[in-house]
């Protein structure tokens, strides 16, 4: 599905940070571009263990195990709890967060006897990198769950649950089955609307753009064009089809509810579900309502009605 674009204005640059028209060439714009839309807020990274720990679950890390596998960005950190027969619900955090904000859903889903797998994803929380992207944040879900077993869901927040959608797809390619149930909350539908929006804050041209969408595809791998739901969708249809439930908030002011009507449309199996008004982008991953609800939809049970 095509959305409109995103007209809201954006933010002002820092008066030290110079926009985009500032270099000469396309190509060093569009290197500056890169390295702007790819470094995550510093307060994500390098965190220690000893600084880890305060914040994760009320069972971390007593009885939590922390592994760490080698992804393209070096070291991805994760942490499991629960039994391993119990089914396996992986989670993935979005842009600037961590693995720490997954407490509330994790403790739920550990009441009802399923084992429960978050991760940092690069340059995020403690694992190795200084740069991130969507097909970063893919992979590295990839690695973890090549190192974690079949998993039962998948739980992604904000670009980390298009980084799902996008590993569903990339197991569908490679023939894996059967493929797990999605939960996307406050999710995009794509990359596009948000480049458009960095880029109009930081004053690129369209030869910034384009450039800028090729430097990006040499450095991870990938076609641009390869990240929409659209896609997305077709790739896991094709290899069976996973259910997704769609979580988001008319109040989210980063990631505009016009986003999961995207997603619902693009998404053979998808099935929205809005949450209580004030849940927004980051409040809404410990709102009880919200919690409950993917628990619910985690064991198969039907929503009586949305969380409003």
């Amino acid at each position: 599905m095509s959305l409109p674009p995103d007209t809201r204005p954006p933010a002002p640059l820092p008066d030290d940070l110079p926009p985009l028209t500032h270099w000469a060439s396309v190509s060093d714009a569009a290197a500056e571009a890169v390295r702007r839309f790819t470094t995550p807020p510093s307060i994500t990274r390098r965190i220690t263990d000893a600084q880890l720990r305060p914040a994760m679950p009320k069972f971390m890390p007593l009885d939590g195990v922390h592994r760490d596998v080698l992804g393209s960005e070096g070291r991805v950190a994760f942490w499991s709890w629960g039994h391993a027969d119990w089914p396996l619900v992986v989670c993935l955090h979005g842009w600037g967060g961590r693995g720490t904000q997954w407490s509330s859903l994790a403790n739920a889903l550990l009441d009802v006897q399923h084992r429960v797998v978050v991760l940092d994803a690069p340059a995020h929380g403690a694992s190795d990198g200084d740069r991130a992207s969507m097909p970063g944040f893919r992979n590295a879900l990839l690695r973890v769950l090549d190192a974690s077993g079949t998993p039962h869901a998948l739980v992604g927040h904000s670009l980390g649950g298009l980084a799902v959608l996008a590993a569903i797809a990339s197991r569908a390619n490679a023939g894996v089955s059967p493929l797990p149930m999605a939960v996307s909350i406050g999710a995009p539908s794509s990359v596009d609307r948000p480049m458009s929006r960095f880029l109009r804050r930081h004053q690129g041209t369209d030869a910034v753009h384009v450039e800028m969408i090729a430097q990006l595809e040499k450095r991870w791998h990938f076609h641009w064009r390869d990240l929409d739901t659209v896609s997305l969708a077709a790739h896991a249809d094709a290899g069976g089809g996973a259910p997704l439930l769609v979580v988001h908030a008319a109040d989210d002011a980063q990631v505009p509810l016009i986003e999961s009507e995207g997603l619902v449309n693009d998404w053979p199996r998808a099935e929205r579900w809005l949450a209580p008004e004030g849940s927004g982008h980051v409040k809404i991953l410990r709102e009880p309502r919200v919690v409950q609800r993917i628990v619910d939809f985690v064991r198969g049970q039907p929503a009586v009605s949305d969380g409003r």
